[in-house]
């Protein structure tokens, strides 16, 4: 991994404006490996401005900032090859098919055609693009988005930093990015993703910072709410299955309006279940159950909102 083994990202006192516009003020940031760090913020905020910085394509005006412990700003052929990366603009080559484009920034990544063909296979010969033999210019927004992202991922890179990656995504695509992401985390990656999609964040990310006002502020609650999870279970009432409830989940539950409200601080899908399990065999009927959606959305509304 990185030079440093704490940090795979780090910024300190960072500053960018342009013109009279101040975008980034003494911003710092300290990002270790294997963390999902969602970078949320209202438009115009810096989102973008900042990861340029991190990718060597804008220069701070004033400040620093290394990323596996080498500056962007030197443009290292090396650094290049260890970050996967999805901005704005896909950069694929038109006139080209999905792996022909590959096999250039396969090239690029110092990876061989065999290295490639096979990552390929492996992730995304089933998929649309791996099903389409056109040029990329016939390709759909959804499709060109799945491009950038099988570049990205490529080689399995140390560090991702993701600008709205899901926009225009289906849900099979949406699905597998997901899974790419969680596959980059367990081999130790770190990944930054920028986006407006709150539900990405929350589903993904360990750890979640608002940049505002020129700095980040990194939620300290969102890794709590992300371990304890509030989940909710239609159903009817009595005494029994609410000592079924509590015995499993390990605290205790609330009934209002025909639902149980609970928290899962552990193994929260196997606890669910197992919850689900137990109450059908005891003849409770369930008519629903689902996590609380709101709590992430509220915590930023509160950032906002000064509370």
């Amino acid at each position: 991994m990185s030079e440093n083994n704490n940090t795979s990202i780090k910024v300190e006192s960072l500053y960018k404006s342009f013109g009279d516009k101040k975008v980034l003020q003494e911003l710092s940031l300290s990002i270790n490996p294997g963390t999902i760090f969602g970078l949320v913020g209202l438009n115009g905020a810096g989102k973008t401005t900042l990861i340029r910085i991190l990718l060597g394509l804008l220069n701070p005006d004033k400040g620093s900032c290394t990323v596996l412990g080498m500056n962007p700003a030197d443009h290292k052929k090396n650094y290049y090859r260890r970050v996967g990366v999805v901005l704005e603009h896909n950069g694929f080559f038109g006139n080209l098919t999905m792996l022909d484009n590959l096999s250039f920034f396969a090239e690029a990544r110092g990876m061989s055609r065999k290295q490639m063909d096979e990552y390929f296979s492996q992730y995304w010969k089933n998929t649309d693009i791996g099903k389409d033999s056109r040029s990329v210019k016939y390709f759909s927004r959804g499709q060109k988005m799945q491009c950038a992202l099988c570049r990205a991922f490529l080689g399995w890179p140390e560090v991702y930093f993701f600008d709205e990656p899901v926009v225009a995504l289906d849900i099979e695509a949406y699905d597998q990015f997901c899974e790419m992401v969680r596959m980059a985390q367990s081999k130790g990656a770190t990944i930054i993703i920028s986006s407006h999609q709150l539900d990405t964040i929350e589903e993904l990310c360990t750890s979640v910072g608002i940049l505002e006002k020129g700095q980040v502020n990194v939620l300290d609650t969102f890794a709590k709410k992300q371990r304890d999870k509030v989940w909710y279970i239609k159903s009817d009432y009595s005494d029994n299955y609410k000592s079924i409830i509590e015995e499993i989940a390990g605290s205790p539950v609330t009934y209002r309006d025909g639902k149980w409200q609970l928290s899962v601080s552990d193994n929260t899908e196997s606890v669910i279940s197992e919850i689900v399990s137990k109450l059908v065999s005891s003849g409770c009927s369930i008519y629903e159950v689902k996590p609380e959606k709101e709590s992430f959305r509220k915590s930023i509304k509160d950032f906002y909102n000064g509370d």
